[in-house]
């Protein structure tokens, strides 16, 4: 993956102005954020569901031991 400094010299070589590619990478980075935020979220709710069947395994365990 290209740096932002390449990025940003890449557009330019390929004749956009410097605010096109400055805005190019911009948009690049929100979509690299809310790829970054969405994993965050499906790993919060993996650790939930592990959370919730460690609480289950726990009380099955206690109901054997009754």
């Amino acid at each position: 993956m290209l740096d932002t400094d390449e990025m940003i010299a890449a557009s330019v070589m390929e004749g956009h102005n410097v605010v096109l590619a400055t805005q190019t990478v911009v948009q690049s980075c929100k979509l690299l954020v809310a790829n970054a935020d969405q994993q965050l979220k499906e790993a919060a709710a993996v650790k939930l569901r592990t959370c919730a069947l460690l609480v289950a395994s726990l009380a099955l365990l206690q109901r054997e031991r009754r």
